[in-house]
């Protein structure tokens, strides 16, 4: 008896695992990221791509270029924050400004007069 209900199982079993491979196989969906984007816009993965390799998580610049409908250009990132609706609170020139000149700092100048009489003792001791 127990023969006859592993046939049964057996029988059952082999036709479902099938079913799952094949069913896995076409539901997996082919990479959307391609070369050939790099190519047609002229910039590298890491432009559109958190991994410089490219694939995988879009940054700001990268989610902007689909939401725009795959331009023949990756906006830059102003545009694309624009594409995203974000709005920065900082005015974007202090970011790319030359910086000012910095001010030379005043030569240091020790008063040591008081520690005078300390440094002399220290000169002349000799040790334990």
């Amino acid at each position: 008896m127990s023969l006859r209900i592993t046939y049964h199982v057996s029988r059952m079993v082999f036709p479902i695992l099938l079913a799952g491979v094949v069913l896995t196989i076409f539901a997996v969906s082919p990479a959307r990221a391609l070369p050939e984007y790099a190519t047609r816009t002229g910039e590298p993965c890491a432009t559109c791509h958190v991994s410089p390799a490219g694939g995988g998580l879009r940054n700001v610049r990268g989610q902007a270029w689909v939401l725009s409908g795959k331009p023949a250009t990756v906006p830059s990132t102003t545009e694309a924050l624009q594409v995203l609706g974000i709005q920065l609170p900082a005015d974007m020139s202090m970011y790319t400004a030359a910086p000012l000149a910095q001010p030379t700092p005043a030569p240091f100048s020790a008063q040591l007069e008081k520690y005078s009489p300390l440094i002399e003792r220290l000169l002349k001791y000799e040790g334990n």
